[in-house]
């Protein structure tokens, strides 16, 4: 299962994207300044000027219009990718590494690819999706960051981010807020890891099951009513519950 961009990608897509800046603007840009430098490429990218040169493996095999129509689609969600949706603090939009500014944009950039493969399994229904959590996650950097961060596996978040998007899909029990609680805390509510590690999602339904016997509720379909101080309180504790049972069982 993969977790998070291979070194060689990540890489290969912010190497990418340095040698296009270098070859396209070298004149506008103080190749000795690095901050500014990386606000060039960042840019250049968001403005449409790099996205030919953008690495993205999600796009392999598609013709030209439709690489160009993903790429229009993509930049209308970029800002998913940086703190406060804001482009000028992408040194501030991935959690942990500050100073390392080489490091920090190679990140950004992996994020960014992230948007082509949540619209690669979802379409732009999916991306919208995301959006709903910009005010309502309690994260450092951007939300991308914070999603993937959170679940630490790329394809168990693509999955359950699909499921959320649909009209009709198996969250939509839980509003908005308390689907950003879920998110923000999904290991033990949303998936489990099953005794090989292996991530497995948690049916909706044993979900709505155990937050309802936790509330002491027989009607699942009041849980949209619940505040969101119980609703937290509740994920919280099953969060420890089922990190005090890992403990347990790696102790046997």
């Amino acid at each position: 299962m993969k977790k998070r961009d291979s070194a060689e990608d990540s890489n290969l897509r912010i190497d990418k994207l340095v040698s296009a800046n270098l070859i396209h603007y070298l004149n506008d840009i103080d190749v000795n300044d690095e901050v500014s430098f990386y606000d060039s490429v960042i840019f250049h990218l968001l403005s449409g000027q790099l996205e030919d040169d953008f690495y993205a493996p999600s796009l392999n095999g598609k013709d030209e219009a439709e690489k160009k129509y993903i790429h229009n689609i993509i930049r209308k969600y970029s800002s998913l990718c940086f703190f406060r949706g804001n482009p000028s603090f992408w040194k501030d939009s991935v959690d942990g590494v500050k100073d390392d500014l080489d490091f920090v944009c190679m990140k950004v950039l992996d994020n960014y690819n992230f948007l082509y493969e949540l619209y690669d399994v979802g379409k732009e229904d999916v991306l919208k999706e995301v959006t709903k959590y910009i005010n309502s996650m309690d994260m450092h950097g951007s939300v991308i960051e914070g999603l993937r961060n959170s679940f630490s596996n790329d394809i168990v978040l693509k999955l359950v981010l699909l499921e959320m998007s649909k009209k009709n899909g198996r969250y939509n029990n839980f509003n908005v807020s308390q689907r950003a609680i879920l998110l923000n805390n999904p290991l033990g509510t949303i998936f489990k890891y099953d005794d090989k590690k292996h991530p497995i999602i948690n049916p909706t339904k044993e979900l709505e099951r155990d937050i309802c016997t936790n509330l002491g509720l027989e009607d699942r379909n009041y849980l949209p009513n619940i505040s969101n101080e119980v609703f937290n309180e509740v994920v919280t504790d099953m969060v420890l519950d089922y990190q005090e049972l890992d403990e347990n069982r790696k102790k046997k």
